[in-house]
């Protein structure tokens, strides 16, 4: 599933697992420079389901979320700091 990516620092990477998903996910951000990361997981008419907040990551940063509450569908997982903005897809099955 592809999403829309605006990487200012080009080393910097994604990788949303499993997905589709069934109970939980994983996002594994690599090389993000930034002090901080924004996480939130919207519906797919906007609303704000989820936001999470990562200060000072590490080089490789591993971030897991429980989905066993939510409804079977698509959602949008947004990642963001300063240089960087990813928006990709997540199914939940």
């Amino acid at each position: 599933i592809n999403g829309v990516e605006d990487f200012k620092n080009t080393e910097s990477t994604v990788v949303i697992y499993p997905n589709p998903a069934h109970n939980a996910f994983q996002i594994k951000l690599q090389n993000w420079s930034a002090d901080e990361i924004q996480i939130t997981l919207l519906s797919l008419d906007g609303k704000l389901i989820s936001n999470e907040q990562i200060l000072n990551p590490t080089p490789t940063q591993i971030v897991s979320f429980d989905t066993q509450s939510l409804a079977r569908g698509v959602y949008l997982v947004r990642i963001f700091d300063e240089f960087n903005n990813c928006v990709t897809p997540l199914v939940l099955q």
